[in-house]
């Protein structure tokens, strides 16, 4: 149909699109990592650290995530190895492409919005996603260089994964400070690197008459909150027919 063909035309320009973060993974051949020098890091304050350097990833969006996945899979030599901790607001990473199918119930939470944990597991997105298309999981490994034969699936060994909100960042000390979304204390997190990939937010307000009278479709709440006035909306027309 239509709109499957639009479906996978979609899926197809994100795949060619190749990494949406300036983390280029080197060329792999036969299964092994190519010996491509891989990107430096700020050295520590103290003099080093022999658990290599920290890495602070804020943003779990496309850019964010593929940074997670495809830092740990470059070729460091151990000593610098870097420590990847990726900072969101949110326990899970909102697959953009298929929130619409979230909406219309072609799609479960778990195939549109699978957990950070189970993305940098490697335990996500295995198999096919709705209408037989790649899932999350599949789509991700492709940017960063793997296959959908889960031969990257141990890339993110290491990647600490803190659902919490960022207050700020402290340049100076090289920290930024967080609020946990558990149980909403504050503390801070320390960084030698600091990748800062926090994306967009919607903004009715920037369109004339959109603030009260139009919803925003950006998050899986967005999604549900859209699908149940749809049900209200089916339940209003066949109490009518």
């Amino acid at each position: 149909s239509a709109a499957v063909t639009g479906r996978l035309l979609l899926l197809l320009a994100l795949l060619l699109a190749g990494p949406a973060s300036s983390f280029v993974p080197p060329a792999r051949r036969g299964g092994r990592t190519s010996r491509t020098p891989a990107p430096s890091l700020p050295s520590h304050p103290d003099g080093g650290d022999a658990d290599g350097p920290r890495v602070v990833i804020l943003g779990g969006g496309f850019g964010g995530i593929n940074a997670a996945l495809t830092l740990p899979s470059l070729p460091w030599p151990d000593a610098v190895r870097p420590r990847v901790t990726l900072v969101d607001r949110s326990e899970r990473f909102v697959f953009l492409p298929l929130l619409y199918e979230l909406c219309v119930d072609d799609a479960t939470v778990d195939e549109v919005a699978p957990t950070f944990r189970s993305l940098l597991g490697g335990t996500a997105g295995g198999g096919q996603g709705p209408v037989g298309l790649p899932g999350p999981g599949d789509v991700l490994r492709t940017l960063t260089g793997g296959g959908r034969d889960g031969s990257s699936s141990d890339s993110s060994a290491g990647v600490e994964f803190v659902r919490a909100e960022v207050g700020g960042i402290d340049v100076p000390n090289r920290r930024v400070v967080v609020t946990d979304a558990g149980d909403g204390s504050v503390s801070s997190i320390e960084y030698d690197a600091l990748i800062v990939a926090t994306g967009a937010e919607v903004s009715l307000d920037a369109v004339a008459g959109a603030e009260g009278r139009a919803l925003p479709f950006y998050t899986v709440e967005d999604a549900l909150e859209l699908r149940r006035r749809l049900s209200l909306v089916d339940e209003l027309l066949e109490g009518e027919a």
